[in-house]
């Protein structure tokens, strides 16, 4: 198996912010990694400092564009195409993994 070595991060996990500096180099296929303090993973929006805040605020700022965009096109139509709608798309980006 070959990595994309450009697709690929560091993301120390601590609660200091200073264990985040560049004290580290790690190579991939003799390319230098980035270090990061958040990445996505498997639709979740990881943060170095194991915080849920960025993550949620990510989600509900998107089920609010969603919800939105489904006020503006469905103004006219049925009351159990709205629900449907709403359920499909909304709904099950908020309750996406919500047991974790």
């Amino acid at each position: 198996m070959q990595f994309n070595a450009s697709k690929c991060h560091v993301m120390s996990i601590s609660r200091q912010v200073s264990q985040h500096l560049h004290y580290m180099y790690y190579q991939l296929c003799e390319v230098v990694l980035d270090t990061v303090l958040h990445e996505q993973y498997l639709g979740f929006l990881l943060s170095y400092d194991m915080s849920w805040s960025n993550h949620i605020h990510t989600i509900a700022m998107k089920a609010h564009q969603k919800l939105g965009f489904l006020h503006r096109n469905l103004k006219g139509s049925p009351l159990d195409c709205k629900k449907l709608a709403y359920v499909a798309l909304v709904h099950s980006a908020l309750e996406y993994a919500s047991i974790i």
